[in-house]
């Protein structure tokens, strides 16, 4: 499939999660063969490690300037879902900052793909947000006691998103950002994430 092909079918996806006022309440709507209740019974062993986490999570955040300090606060929400006829997962992250107004729309929000590739035996994931011009490629495994997803930035820089303090009710996720090929890292944001009762 060439690039194109593929951003235009991520797109479709990412509108369907967003748009079908139905996601929330767990049923599939919108395109056909998109959304789905569960994991298929084939892949339900493998795509464990994020199914797992299938919900509406409420986040807090925080967000830090590269030398460190403290940038801001947002709150938000996350809601992972399975697409594909349960084969892959699809969630959505959003968040306002706590010092802006409120708008139609989120300050900040995408939406993320995870499947698992059976050949490489390794998670693959895209993450796309639209308003700031974002396609990034992760690849996705299991670290100790956490989950790393890593790639590469447009400028060259590795990126590293972390899943911690895992628990069924629980996570944080860290975003860490290296210039010098992975000898240092800066932390860019964290999120703590709660499951929503």
């Amino acid at each position: 499939m060439r690039s194109s092909q593929l951003l235009l079918t991520l797109a479709a996806f990412a509108w369907c999660i967003v748009a079908s006022p139905q996601l929330h309440a767990g049923q599939p709507a919108g395109i056909e063969g998109l959304l789905a209740t569960e994991a298929a019974p084939d892949y339900r062993q493998e795509l464990d490690m994020f199914g797992r986490y299938v919900g509406n999570w409420d986040t807090r955040g925080e967000y830090y300037a590269p030398d460190g300090k403290l940038r801001g606060r947002a709150k938000g929400g996350i809601h992972i879902g399975w697409i594909l006829y349960g084969t892959a997962l699809q969630d959505v992250w959003e968040g306002n900052f706590d010092d802006k107004p409120r708008a139609q729309r989120p300050f900040g929000f995408g939406t993320t793909i995870r499947f698992f590739d059976r050949q490489l035996k390794v998670w693959r994931v895209v993450w796309i947000a639209p308003t700031v011009n974002v396609v990034q490629m992760f690849t996705a495994r299991k670290v100790g006691d956490e989950y790393w997803l890593e790639g590469v930035a447009p400028n060259g820089h590795l990126i590293r998103w972390t899943w911690s303090d895992l628990t069924p009710n629980s996570f944080t996720y860290s975003s860490l950002e290296s210039a010098d090929g992975g000898v240092h890292w800066a932390l860019d944001e964290r999120i703590w994430a709660t499951r929503r009762r």
